[in-house]
């Protein structure tokens, strides 16, 4: 019985913890997309005064705008990773 009471109360602090980390994670990404949108943006929109005769660079720039801030996303999570697991390797 009281081992029973030991692995609940083990599985309940374990789901918070995994709770608690999945909501930093989500909540790391909003704040990494909106600074990576909004320099995309800032970005795109100098690109846009200065390309404003080439036909094509409008719709590069809206594509751009949309990929670019997850593809740089993914590319901060990878370096973090890499940080990461070389800390603990030591």
């Amino acid at each position: 019985m009281r081992e029973q009471e030991y692995d609940q109360s083990h599985e309940s602090k374990a789901l918070w913890r995994l709770a608690v980390y999945i909501f930093g994670v989500v909540l790391a990404s909003i704040i990494m997309l909106a600074i990576n949108a909004g320099m995309v943006f800032g970005l795109a929109s100098v690109l846009d005064v200065a390309f404003q005769n080439i036909p094509l660079v409008e719709p590069i720039i809206q594509y751009s705008i949309y990929v670019v801030p997850m593809l740089l996303l993914y590319l901060e999570w990878y370096a973090w990773d890499i940080l990461v697991s070389a800390r603990r390797r030591h």
